[in-house]
């Protein structure tokens, strides 16, 4: 049995005490930020880690300390130091709970650059990292990569080789092939129009950004959001000139090719309007991706050429559930529903959130709100925050089509956004679509967080079957969540633990609702 190394801590003075200075041994280390902490707890219960291992170590609270021995020279980079930080899913909601405004996503994506220029991981480490780096920012490398499985899945072979235990004998490989929603044809991705005009009255201009899993394994979804957009009366553009945002990078500690992605981003829209003119918003459907896109200031901070630019094009990110929210889109689509609206007798339903454990101090979005002047607390998802009503259980509910909505970490923790796609949802059910039933714990984890299945496998799988239990306990046979990992994560989740479900984006539900 392997004994774990312990985390050395220096704290050798004479009265017992050590300064507390930070020893710059990292630019990445902000040490500043990392004493905004106030020890308060309040983060623990909220952290999924935490709510999984019990470790202090394994929380908010505890990962910041081991930041700061870092940054004061304190701690060394052993292993067991490193695996408490590596297994942080970056979800943000300790950002939620946190009073004192901590912006913890940029405490563990500096501690993460830190890690990747003074740590030397394990072979197998380094190469599922690298192999994660080489092909999922890019589509083509990534469909490359992905050919044998489309050719196994299409000779039927692939059941058999799980059955006879080829598949355990790849490892790390076999299991990512279970992490695989069914794929959708490449012509798919190759054929996406640049161009896409509005339906009736045009209303706005928006750029959308097609990202890179979303092009290779959910192509209709990007389908769905630009027909969406097209019908509340937008034009739509989509540059081919765009590539990854570099969140993925980001998250590993690679900062330096995140922010190679991000020029290229910026530049790409910035040559579209001065030969097609300007873009009302830029809009993404991936919740991972608008959270890094929205960020790209302060991965800029004090670059003369590239801090203003990044602000710019932050600034007119939207989230395609904020921006379809806004009145004269969310009124265009609901024109469109199909059905008649049902008598509530108290006029409008309001939408019913998940039950909370423990009620949070604010919106969330810390690290984003320090960076991007165009994001503020908005009432809306301050109420939606605080919600501490009890969602239906699957007794009380009616004999209809049940819906219930998953909060992406980054939609909601990152952005802020909780009450928007809600909102867009109790609209169709008002107009009896189906009955939108809250998922309790809908903001914890489902343990998807990026490319963090296939890093922390185990960690992975015991928060997905946590939300499975929460889901099946809706009796939904959808369930709405408006980010691609999030929507393969529960997918493999119903495979695995049951209930099965439907997982849709917000805008295939909306798609469906105005055809």
């Amino acid at each position: 049995m392997s004994t774990q190394q312990p985390i050395t801590l220096h704290t050798s003075t004479p009265a017992g005490l050590k300064d507390q200075t930070p020893k710059k041994v990292s630019v990445h280390l902000d040490h500043d930020r990392l004493m905004d902490c106030i020890h308060c707890g309040l983060c623990l219960p909220t952290c999924p880690t935490y709510a999984e291992t019990g470790l202090e170590a394994d929380s908010p609270r505890g990962r910041i300390y081991l930041m700061r021995a870092l940054a004061e020279g304190r701690a060394e980079t052993t292993p067991t130091l490193v695996g408490h930080l590596d297994k942080c899913l970056g979800c943000r909601a300790c950002e939620t709970a946190c009073p004192s405004g901590v912006q913890y996503g940029h405490l563990i994506e500096g501690a993460r650059a830190h890690l990747h220029e003074h740590y030397e991981r394990p072979v197998d480490q380094r190469l599922k990292n690298k192999a994660v780096e080489l092909s999922f920012p890019y589509p083509n490398r990534m469909e490359l990569a992905l050919l044998p499985v489309r050719i196994l899945r299409r000779v039927g072979i692939i059941p058999l080789l799980h059955k006879i235990g080829f598949m355990k004998l790849l490892g790390n490989l076999g299991d990512m092939e279970s992490l695989l929603p069914p794929l959708p044809p490449i012509s798919k991705r190759l054929k996406f129009p640049v161009e896409w005009k509005a339906q009736g009255e045009k209303q706005a201009s928006v750029g959308m950004m097609t990202g890179c899993v979303m092009q290779v394994m959910q192509s209709h979804v990007n389908e769905a959001t630009a027909r969406v957009l097209c019908k509340s009366g937008c034009d739509v553009a989509a540059p081919k000139t765009q590539n990854c945002c570099g969140a993925l990078h980001a998250h590993i500690g690679d900062i330096e090719q995140a922010k190679e992605f991000a020029r290229r981003n910026i530049v790409a829209f910035e040559d579209w309007q001065k030969d097609h003119g300007p873009l009302d918003a830029i809009v993404i459907n991936a919740a991972g991706c608008g959270a890094a896109l929205k960020e790209y200031p302060g991965w800029f901070k004090g670059d003369t050429e590239w801090e203003e630019r990044s602000k710019t094009f932050a600034e007119s990110v939207k989230d395609v559930s904020e921006f379809l929210d806004q009145p004269a889109f969310k009124s265009r689509l609901e024109a469109l529903t199909k059905g008649r609206k049902q008598e509530t007798g108290n006029g409008k339903q309001q939408t019913e959130l998940a039950a909370r454990d423990v009620v949070p101090h604010t919106t969330g979005a810390s690290t984003l709100e320090a960076v991007n002047d165009a994001v503020e607390s908005d009432a809306k998802n301050k109420i939606a925050a605080l919600n501490t009503q009890t969602p239906k259980t699957k007794d009380q509910r009616p004999k209809t089509k049940v819906v219930t909505y998953h909060d992406a970490c980054h939609l909601a923790h990152g952005q802020g956004i909780r009450a928007e796609p809600r909102d867009l949802l109790q609209m169709l059910s008002d107009n009896g679509e189906f009955e939108f039933i809250a998922l309790t714990e809908a903001e914890m984890c489902c343990g998807s967080a990026g490319s963090y299945n296939i890093t922390q496998p185990e960690m992975a799988m015991q928060l997905l079957e946590r939300k499975m239990k929460h889901i099946a306990n809706t009796g939904a046979q959808v369930v709405v969540t408006g980010n691609p990992g999030c929507a393969m994560q529960i997918m493999l989740g119903a495979k695995k633990f049951g209930p099965k479900v439907e997982v849709l984006h917000p805008v295939q539900v909306l798609d469906r609702a105005t055809e």
